[in-house]
């Protein structure tokens, strides 16, 4: 099986430290202070979709998984994702940590990343 990791563009986002200016300690900037941006290599496959009806509120929450050929990815809890998919852009969160996966058949080189990710309305 040959998968495409070059066919969607996707980055990953991560907040800057700052330093507090009445205190001097070191915090995450908001997302809207320009948070780190770089360019990964991997896909975006669907998930499945829960949604909670309360009175007066609609919540839809949508799992992604990122695959990625790379098994050294830097991609940590706290991050976002960013993706152009199907001429829509898109922002996850990253859910939990990293995992890594190996093909398990003999002979196959088949190994990489995966990210689970989160994306919530209303």
């Amino acid at each position: 099986m040959f998968f495409n990791y070059h066919s969607q563009e996707i980055y990953r986002l991560r907040r800057r430290l700052v330093t507090d200016r009445y205190d001097g300690t070191r915090r995450l900037a908001d997302w809207d202070d320009y948070p780190e941006r770089e360019r990964i290599s991997g896909f975006i496959a669907p998930g499945s979709t829960l949604s909670t009806d309360q009175v007066g509120r609609l919540q839809v929450q949508d799992a992604w998984t990122l695959y990625m050929p790379d098994e050294t990815a830097d991609i940590m809890p706290g991050d976002r994702i960013e993706a152009r998919l199907w001429d829509r852009d898109r922002v996850f969160d990253v859910d939990g940590h990293p995992e890594y996966y190996e093909n398990p058949l003999p002979g196959a080189s088949l190994r990489g990343t995966v990210v689970h990710l989160k994306a919530s309305t209303g």
